[in-house]
């Protein structure tokens, strides 16, 4: 476990969070459930190789509502435009 909001990224904003830390669980062999410090969402993430030098990650988010506030939206499109790219 992390404690949240220790950089200005907005992704990273615990200003509306009711949860403050992140947590990681990794679920053998090949998945990874992770709590952000958003509401009370999580993403599941599962990484399947593809070949020697190439792995497909795919993202589910699971928020307490059904569509994701303007953090949450944020927060997703972060992990896919900045992380992502600096996971390549």
């Amino acid at each position: 476990m992390a404690e949240a909001g220790m950089t200005a990224k907005s992704a990273n904003s615990v200003d509306y969070a009711t949860y403050k830390d992140r947590s990681v669980w990794w679920l053998w062999p090949n998945s990874r459930l992770m709590r952000y410090q958003l509401r009370g969402d999580y993403i599941v993430m599962r990484i399947i190789p593809e070949g020697v030098k190439r792995t497909l990650r795919t993202r589910d988010f699971l928020f307490e509502s059904s569509e994701p506030n303007g953090t949450e939206s944020e927060a997703i499109r972060y992990i896919g435009v900045v992380l992502q790219a600096e996971d390549t």
